[in-house]
Formats: structure tokens, sequence, C-alpha cells
């Protein structure tokens, strides 16, 4: 259950997950077989400040989500069922710094 609008949402390739993003900036990840014993079961993905825009499982790889918020960017997200989660959001990387550490 999303707090507003629910502005995006996406199935897994497998048909276990599905994902949804809204105006609440929060990534909700909804477990299929889980909801059989716990209503309303979900993991929550915690990092956007924009209201979600998109969110899909990467084709390439069902541990990954991809999601855009406003003027977030764009974030990928580990997805390891409900152990374990992270993300990346985009950086930009000042390569003099780099140079410097690498000395």
């Amino acid at each position: 259950v999303h707090r507003g609008s629910v502005n995006s949402v996406d199935l897994s390739l497998n048909g276990g997950f599905m994902l949804s993003g809204g105006d609440d900036n929060l990534i909700k990840v909804w477990d299929y077989e889980a909801q059989k014993t716990v209503p309303y079961y979900y993991q929550a993905f915690i990092g956007h400040t924009y209201p979600i825009t998109n969110v899909m499982f990467n084709p390439c790889d069902n541990n990954q989500i991809i999601s855009t918020a406003g003027e977030d960017g764009i974030y990928i997200w580990q997805f390891h069922g409900d152990t374990e989660t992270s993300y990346f959001p985009e950086q930009e990387i000042d390569e003099t710094e780099t140079a410097g550490q690498i000395q």
C-alpha cells in the first residue's frame, strides 16, 4: 500500500514478484508466495527524494531493479529475494581525485 498514487508497476520474469513505485518516494517489491500467508507482504526500497516515475526489473538480470524519480536520476538496486538489498545512485567521479588516490 502506497501513500498517494501508484505511478509505475512491473512484474519479475518469473512472475513471483511485482514492483510498484509511487508518490511516497518508495519502491515496493511484493512477494506473491509470501502473500499467501502474510497479507500485504512487501519489501520497501528507500532512497529517492522525489515521487517515483518508473520502476522495472532489469530484463537481462532479474536481481536488479531500475527506477527513476524527478531530479534524482536513475537508481539501480540489487534485489536478492527478501534477504539483501543495496542501491547505487548514479554518481559523478572526479578523475583528478581518483588519480591522486592511485598514486
